[in-house]
């Protein structure tokens, strides 16, 4: 009984050591990038639209940074890109960049402030002209 244990205990490692090796033997066909969009300060930009365009494939992917400012793409061959990110009040910033093969590649995207524009219409009534009436003001001399 005590030899049945040992052996099951054997192969049981065997075929462990065995399953970690075929894991580690997969090809990484695929590069990660993410990153955190901020502003001048350094605090999250929320909703955020960042958009990555593979300038060797012509492809290109979209998201949204999150409450954090963070962002991800995920499978992304390897190749050169252009990296945009753009927010509602702050001038768009846009990066090139390359990828490799396996490489995880974690960005800030700094995007400055723009210049507010504020729009006022003022308008008042005109004030009114009475053209039937032709009296006079009389001054009392004094």
């Amino acid at each position: 009984m005590r030899k049945k244990i040992t052996y099951l205990i054997f192969i049981s490692l065997l075929l462990s050591g065995f399953y970690l090796t075929t894991l580690a033997q997969q090809s990484i066909t695929s590069a990660t990038l993410s990153g955190r969009v901020v502003d001048v300060n350094g605090a999250a930009v929320h909703g955020a639209s960042v958009s990555i365009i593979n300038l060797d494939r012509n492809q290109n992917a979209t998201t949204s940074s999150d409450a954090e400012g963070n962002f991800r793409f995920i499978y992304l061959p390897s190749g050169r890109y252009q990296l945009k990110a753009s927010a509602s009040g702050f001038a768009p910033a846009d990066r090139e960049l390359t990828l490799t093969l396996g490489e995880v590649l974690d960005l800030q995207v700094r995007l400055a402030v723009t210049g507010v524009e504020t729009k006022i219409d003022i308008t008042a009534e005109t004030p009114l002209v009475e053209t039937v009436r032709t009296a006079q003001r009389m001054s009392t001399g004094g």
